[in-house]
């Protein structure tokens, strides 16, 4: 008798896991998100979140001119505005940091399942949603959550469109690249040699427009 499996078997034997893969993550993100939200406008503003408070408060043009004179670029002041134009409560000012550094689990997922399978997948975003140095940032209403999430979809991204250089995925990454600067001027480093990385490279097929679109988002 023919033993080989079934292909129809196989099939809903690997959508069953990716359901409950995609199950597990979720249910991470969702711990993650309540860790980083719960009592969120316990504790007053410290010195550098009462100065993000200040200016988001302000008119857009006024708000920008104000940001000159901090150490980081206005993408997070303007998240943080709309946020206080809801509510101007403490925990609203630092929602825009929870959500960003929720937004961190699922792409430590992604990257920790390219390295090493869905178990390592798993590990990472256990890892994203609990560690004290990405948690504590996200309860803060400044950039930095929201700089280690595009520093992590940089990478991301940028293994996508090497893999595969076609428009869309040159055309997502190109995004990310751009909203990365607009966060803070250390990821201008981590453009910079990644960008620098793949120009050594960058005779190899599909990897030219690459480059171009780091640089043009740069």
């Amino acid at each position: 008798a023919d033993t080989a499996p079934d292909v129809s078997t196989l099939g809903a034997l690997a959508a069953r896991l990716r359901s409950r893969y995609a199950l597990t993550i979720a249910l991470v993100t969702l711990g993650g998100l309540l860790i980083r939200v719960i009592a969120l406008g316990h504790q007053a503003l410290w010195r550098d979140e009462a100065f993000t408070d200040l200016v988001s408060r302000r008119s857009w043009l006024d708000m920008y001119a104000a940001v000159r004179s901090d150490s980081a670029p206005p993408l997070s002041y303007a998240l943080t505005h709309l946020a206080a134009g809801i509510s101007s409560s403490v925990a609203m000012i630092r929602v825009p940091a929870a959500l960003a550094g929720t937004a961190l689990i699922p792409l430590g997922a992604a990257l920790g399942k390219r390295l090493g399978g869905a178990r390592a997948g798993i590990c990472a975003a256990l890892v994203c949603a609990v560690m004290p140095a990405l948690v504590l940032p996200s309860r803060e209403a400044r950039m930095y959550a929201l700089a280690g999430t595009l520093g992590m979809a940089m990478a991301l991204t940028m293994w996508r469109a090497v893999e595969r250089p076609d428009r869309g995925r040159l055309a997502v990454h190109a995004a990310v690249v751009a909203a990365a600067l607009m966060t803070d001027y250390v990821l201008t480093v981590a453009v910079s040699i990644s960008a620098g990385a793949l120009a050594v490279r960058s005779a190899a097929p599909g990897l030219k427009p690459y480059v171009v679109v780091v640089g043009v988002a740069a």
